[in-house]
């Protein structure tokens, strides 16, 4: 075996054991983030400890105006809303998107759609908490992620899609699929199925933990 050989099948063996070990974790957290104690929406104003319970429900009343916008790394724009209990005498945080306050009357703050929240309970931290405290209230320690379970999605199709790339770099480290044709010329059909499936993974793997 030649030192390009050698130097070749070393390089695709370490990439294989990199991309499995991300994968693997990519979709062991997506899982795990998807398991929880489900309870209804209501339960958010009363319970003692919701961090990591997804409440699901309608909100009877909620905000029309967002209360923060916090750019992500990649621009993705994150907004926090109130929503009430039906006494109006209780309040919980939840992030949606920018057009969820739109499902609230201005005047009472009644959801006019019938819109519904799922999410998990995640902990207010970072420059969140410090927001938080100074606008909302030291009260606030949690909100509900309506975008909890796409992000567990993409995490889990990230590792999907690093395992795929484990087992065609092991299948290079063993000579048994190569990026060059029969004629020595890069083989334009299997570099683009390549660089595809490597941006998905990267892709993916940045948008779940960046939104």
């Amino acid at each position: 075996m030649t030192g390009s050989k050698k130097t070749g099948k070393t390089a695709a063996i370490a990439a294989a054991v990199i991309l499995a070990i991300a994968g693997a974790l990519l979709i062991i957290t997506g899982a795990y983030g998807l398991s929880g104690e489900k309870h209804p929406l209501e339960r958010i104003f009363t319970d003692s400890d919701p961090e990591g319970s997804i409440y699901e429900g309608e909100p009877v009343y909620g905000s029309d105006v967002y209360m923060a916008d916090a750019p992500s790394l990649i621009g993705f724009h994150r907004y926090y809303y109130f929503i009430y209990d039906s006494d109006l005498q209780r309040t919980a945080v939840v992030r949606a998107g920018e057009d969820f306050g739109e499902n609230f009357t201005k005047a009472g703050l009644r959801n006019e759609t019938g819109v519904k929240v799922s999410g998990k309970a995640k902990p207010i931290k970072g420059e969140l908490k410090k927001y938080a405290a100074e606008n909302w209230g030291e009260e606030y320690k949690v909100y509900i992620d309506t975008y909890h379970n796409r992000i567990c999605w993409m995490r889990i199709c990230a590792g999907a899609a690093a395992l795929l790339l484990c087992g065609i770099a092991v299948l290079h480290g063993m000579g048994k699929r190569s990026l060059k044709s029969t004629s020595g010329k890069l083989d334009a059909r299997v570099v683009t199925a390549d660089s595809g499936l490597l941006l998905l993974f990267l892709m993916l793997t940045v948008i779940s933990f960046s939104i």
